[in-house]
């Protein structure tokens, strides 16, 4: 049963807000002394290595039950092992600049294609969690029940059941929720309610196709266009309060890094009806071309600028942060391919002014507590709301 622990050895990012204080002080000082005596070099390091023993309990048949700081910060670790994710006044070392690249997913238990909050002063660890305070302005409001147990063969309810009450008070921990309406419109087969998809990526895989010779006359693409919008949840984004705006954001940019991801593969770009590879700067050159025909071309050529603003927003971000954007600036600017890549990256560059809406958290609803099931979110940016 995890509760009130930081496995990421930022000791629950309260550095901000509490550092001067007694029970910090000596809860650093503790946390540094159990680890030196236990041979490691780090708190990062012990908090990891008990994470791995947990995960090792679950992978032999155990229960895991995981709330408020528990959930996130325990997949971040293990998706961070062998990766430094904690500043100066939580190790004594910088972090690792490219952290956040370096994630593995892989080891995660629930959660997947999260960003790290790096910011020593934001009081959070990923962008997993979502703060209802924004969303439940009645506490009268925040009640769950527990269903019928029995004591004898399910220990877990037990053990939550207090003084025998079945409907409980919710409360607001470090870790409070994620994004599960967002997750449903980006995972649900919208013919097959019973099937996983992933809408996102397949929307952006088709999108760029809009521009081909047999939609030159725009009204043949007009109803697709719409139903894109519909399956990336875009209908009503001027309706959405900011964080469910930062909710969205990151799930497009998660489903962006995603197909961004196999732009570089064996089968990305083949030419003569897919018999043959492209090489690797024509690769780039398709890459920027996509890009800007995702952000700029399609939705000026069918009037959806506005509608689609906050996913282009999140694929420009995605494209310009990316190695592939610096590769455009990098690569000598000798042949065509080279030089449209380049112009590419460049219209990219110049249209993506608009501020990202990182500084807000992502929103939901659903309990955050993570058993040994996996599931992918987030954003549980993560998003989903």
């Amino acid at each position: 049963h995890l509760h009130h622990e930081d496995f990421t050895g930022q000791y629950g990012k309260f550095w901000a807000s509490q550092r001067n204080t007694k029970w910090y002080q000596e809860d650093v000082k503790e946390n540094e002394e159990r680890a030196a005596q236990l041979g490691f070099a780090k708190v990062s390091q012990m908090k990891l290595a008990v994470a791995k023993g947990i995960r090792d309990f679950v992978a032999g048949g155990g229960y895991l039950f995981a709330m408020c700081s528990g959930p996130d910060s325990y997949d971040i670790a293990l998706a961070a092992e062998g990766v430094d994710i904690c500043e100066t006044m939580f190790d004594g070392d910088p972090m690792d600049p490219d952290a956040q690249s370096k994630l593995n997913y892989d080891n995660c238990f629930a959660f997947t294609n999260f960003q790290i909050e790096t910011n020593p002063y934001i009081y959070e660890v990923s962008n997993i969690d979502v703060s209802p305070t924004q969303h439940i302005s009645n506490k009268s409001h925040d009640y769950f029940t527990l269903f019928e147990f029995s004591a004898k063969w399910d220990p877990v309810p037990t053990m939550l059941c207090q003084n025998h009450l079945q409907v409980i008070p919710g409360f607001m921990g470090q870790t409070t929720a994620f994004r599960k309406e967002l997750m449903d419109l980006r995972y649900t087969d919208p013919r097959n309610k019973g099937r996983r998809v992933d809408n996102f990526i397949w929307n952006i895989v088709i999108l760029p196709g809009y521009l081909r010779p047999m939609y030159l006359i725009k009204a043949v693409g007009e109803h697709e266009i719409r139903d894109i919008i519909k399956g990336l949840g875009l209908e009503n984004t001027q309706d959405w309060d900011d964080v469910k705006k930062a909710a969205a954001y990151w799930e497009y940019r998660n489903a962006a890094e995603l197909y961004l991801s196999t732009c570089k593969g064996p089968n990305y770009g083949k030419k003569f009806f897919g018999i043959t590879s492209s090489s690797d700067e024509e690769k780039l050159k398709k890459t920027a071309k996509d890009f800007y025909s995702m952000t700029v071309t399609v939705p000026a050529k069918y009037g959806r600028e506005e509608e689609m603003e906050l996913f282009t927003q999140a694929l420009k971000d995605t494209f310009l942060s990316s190695s592939s954007a610096a590769d455009c600036s990098a690569v000598t600017p000798a042949s065509a391919s080279s030089r449209s890549a380049n112009i590419s990256a460049s219209a990219i560059s110049k249209s993506a002014v608009a501020p990202s809406p990182v500084s807000s958290r992502s929103a939901g609803s659903s309990r955050s507590s993570s058993g040994s099931s996996r599931s992918s979110s987030g954003s549980i940016r993560s998003s989903p709301e």
